[in-house]
């Protein structure tokens, strides 16, 4: 497994070294790990050449597949379910308005019944429409603020812990892990414990883990943090 040495400078001109920790045993830490180690044996040609660069490509294949299985889910979801609902809410809440306002209404740039502050009449929703269902009308996001508020807290914070964990290793991998030259002097192993420790790394391997790991991960979060803006702050 690979290790890595942090470094934390205490404001002054000492350093204390911290024993060396292993990456997350998730996919993203296989993948960084195997970007790292087999990468550097083929450009040092180390090793079974045909084992590390199949090992590097189905490690790397796997990672970009999840993530493109992750972005396909997104837009499906948004395709299949959030216009969906989108459309159900402002088909319903328009002719909610219709009703309570005694088609007193104007059109909103999409089309949809709203209705004029000065004709809305709170009795007529007991005779709303059978068609006009008042459950689902009670049930509009913006009807339980409350509720709304909590689920979206709950989602952001989930897609911030995983933003704060990519932050994370950026700063140990690309600020604090030393830039070198040499792709030789990247790793030190040891042999006792069968361990590896991340001495440093070159500048074209910093480019490779943010542009292979890194940036991929954070796009899928910002759009995992845009995902439930449609449905409930769409325009009804």
């Amino acid at each position: 497994r690979d290790m890595l040495v942090q470094k934390i400078p205490t404001g002054s001109h000492e350093e204390f070294e911290f024993p060396p920790d292993p990456l997350v045993g998730d996919l993203y830490g296989v993948s960084i790990t195997s970007l790292i180690r087999d990468m550097r044996k083929l450009m040092l040609a180390e090793g079974r050449m045909g084992l590390r660069i199949t090992k590097a490509i189905v490690t790397l294949s796997v990672l970009w597949l999840t993530i493109a299985m992750q972005v396909f889910l997104m837009f499906q979801f948004k395709r299949l379910v959030t216009s969906a609902a989108v459309h159900q809410i402002r088909e319903m809440y328009s002719e909610y308005e219709v009703h309570m306002y005694n088609d007193n209404t104007e059109l909103t740039g999409n089309g949809w019944h709203r209705g004029l502050p000065a004709y809305f009449e709170a009795s007529r929703f007991a005779d709303l429409p059978e068609h006009v269902d008042k459950a689902f009308i009670c049930s509009i996001p913006f009807s339980q603020p409350y509720f709304l508020i909590c689920i979206l807290m709950v989602w952001t914070f989930t897609v911030v812990i995983d933003m704060r964990e990519i932050q994370f290793y950026m700063d140990l991998l690309l600020v604090r892990t030393d830039t070198i030259t040499s792709v030789r002097d990247m790793l030190e192993e040891n042999q006792e414990d069968h361990t590896v420790v991340l001495k440093g790394l070159t500048s074209n391997f910093k480019a490779l883990l943010v542009f292979a790991i890194f940036l991929p991960r954070l796009l899928v979060d910002i759009v995992l943090l845009w995902l439930p803006a449609p449905p409930v702050f769409a325009e009804a």
